[in-house]
């Protein structure tokens, strides 16, 4: 039988990690938008539209679906509203430096010498500077899914390409892919490769800024206090790269690898727990 400090410890490193799976699973936002509004997307007549189920707040598009644009720089672009303008996700290879971010989010946030955004003076895009490439989680949040009528979203975000849009999420097909969302499908993609030009939709950055730092925290405070009291049953090496792995999961906000890693991370302190248990009889 396990002693009673065994069986406390194993107690405490299970409850820590229940914690740390519904922290991964908490919206723990502080809300842009607000919730509970008669129809969960509302256009604030501002070129944005807010979702009341996360309370964040999306660029809606403009124009017509037609002819489509890669846009190689500010001046063939001039506005990032543009339903037609597709990007691409790098241009080293190696980093997040393609015209999604150099071109598309400069025009939104204020950061290019060209024409500003639709045409106006304002510095930044209805008056906020940290616009971003939402994660390929909360492109599937706006999806359609299986939809029988594309584009697979809904009509409140505006004119949408039937097709692919960028999201930030770094991809599963190889070191040049990233996850995108394809809105004549309802699905997400990670292997979308970092040279393709693709579209582009951007999400107001600070609502899900503190809700990742929130989660980050949550989660590796978690997990390092599991670590710390298991380490001499799992070793600290093993429980350090655990846990950045789990982190570097969240970073990415890839729901699906978190829970597996959390899973797995789990069933090793259970295992490794009762064995010590034992030995200690």
């Amino acid at each position: 039988m396990p002693t009673e400090t065994g069986s406390k410890f194993h107690q405490f490193a299970l409850m820590a990690l229940i914690a740390a799976l519904a922290a991964a699973n908490a919206n723990t936002a502080l809300a842009t938008c607000p919730g509970n509004t008669p129809t969960r997307f509302t256009d604030n007549g501002d070129g944005t539209i807010c979702d009341s189920h996360t309370g964040r707040m999306w660029e809606k598009k403009t124009g017509t679906v037609g002819a489509t644009v890669d846009c190689a720089d500010a001046m063939v672009c001039p506005d990032p509203h543009n339903v037609n303008s597709r990007y691409t996700w790098a241009a080293t290879g190696t980093a997040p430096d393609g015209t999604l971010y150099t071109v598309f989010l400069a025009q939104l946030n204020g950061l290019t010498g060209s024409p500003k955004v639709g045409g106006t003076s304002a510095p930044c895009f209805a008056g906020h500077c940290d616009w971003r490439i939402p994660a390929s989680i909360e492109l599937e949040e706006i999806l359609v899914p299986s939809c029988s009528s594309p584009p697979c979203i809904d009509a409140a975000f505006g004119p949408t390409h039937a097709s692919i849009y960028w999201s930030s999420s770094i991809g599963l097909g190889g070191p040049a892919d990233a996850w995108g969302a394809s809105f004549k499908s309802g699905v997400v993609a990670g292997n979308v490769n970092w040279a393709s030009s693709f579209f582009a939709r951007a999400a107001e950055a600070l609502p899900v800024l503190e809700k990742q730092m929130s989660r980050s925290f949550i989660i590796g405070l978690a997990l390092f206090v599991s670590g710390l009291l298991a380490m001499y049953l799992i070793g600290v090496v093993a429980g350090a790269a655990l846990l950045l792995l789990a982190l570097h999961y969240d970073q990415q906000s890839n729901k699906a690898h978190m829970l597996l890693v959390l899973t797995a991370y789990s069933r090793a302190m259970v295992r490794t727990l009762a064995v010590g248990t034992d030995s200690a009889q």
